[in-house]
């Protein structure tokens, strides 16, 4: 399918000819034209491997770059909501090269398909790949991409920082002065009490009472006996 009967027929000549070659001639040659003839005799074989191997590999190449071209143009379109920090000409970058690719794609397997099975490849399979290797970089480009940092804090001005600090410094010396005087306060108040213990003052008003009771007795004393001394004055006399 992928040679003509004239082109095997002529690979098969060339190679009759090279093993007499080798076996005659080219017995005691150099390295150098060993290798020469090797490569003249791949010229002859490769373009017909590759031809039968890219039966099944570019379809299947063609098939997995464009399920990339889809999956990609999906991510761009929601690349501004994932990373709205990106330029629009940064994903505008890989927006035109996902379209150029996709072009690529679409003109070559059109000239492929329009040559024969037996004609020289214009796509393969390796082309496929490589051509998608610089949306795949974009692409990489983009999604690495983190974004910026927060701006910094704006500095605080010095004067007016220096200023908040006194008037708390203020506010704090006038609540201590407050708590002071507040404390002296109290302990005045609780100084002017005076303390009972154990019933003392009790104690000292009975003594006074018996005090007082002691003295009224020795009055009354005193009156009997000076009351008593006049009687008997009074009866001396009239005797």
């Amino acid at each position: 399918l992928v040679s003509t009967e004239e082109t095997r027929e002529d690979v098969r000549a060339q190679l009759m000819d090279a093993e007499d070659w080798l076996y005659g001639d080219g017995d005691s040659v150099e390295a150098d034209v060993y290798d020469a003839k090797q490569a003249e005799l791949k010229n002859l074989t490769e373009p017909i491997m590759l031809r039968a191997s890219e039966l099944t590999a570019r379809p299947e190449a063609m098939k997995k770059a464009l399920a990339f071209v889809e999956e990609t143009r999906t991510k761009l379109e929601k690349m501004p909501t994932l990373k709205p920090y990106l330029k629009p000409e940064e994903i505008k970058v890989a927006t035109d090269e996902l379209e150029a690719y996709e072009k690529y794609l679409a003109d070559m397997d059109e000239k492929q398909n329009a040559l024969k099975p037996t004609d020289e490849l214009v796509l393969t399979s390796k082309m496929i790949y490589k051509r998608g290797q610089q949306l795949s970089k974009e692409m990489k480009l983009l999604n690495e991409r983190k974004a910026p940092p927060p701006p910094p804090k704006p500095k605080a001005d010095k004067k007016k920082k220096n200023a908040t600090n006194v008037n708390a410094t203020d506010a704090n010396a006038t609540e201590a002065e407050a708590d002071s005087a507040e404390s002296t306060e109290s302990e005045s108040e609780g100084g002017g009490e005076e303390k009972v213990e154990d019933g003392e003052p009790e104690a000292k008003e009975a003594d006074g009472d018996a005090a007082a009771d002691d003295a009224d007795a020795s009055s009354e004393k005193a009156g009997e006996k000076t009351t008593t001394h006049d009687g008997d004055e009074l009866k001396r006399k009239r005797n």
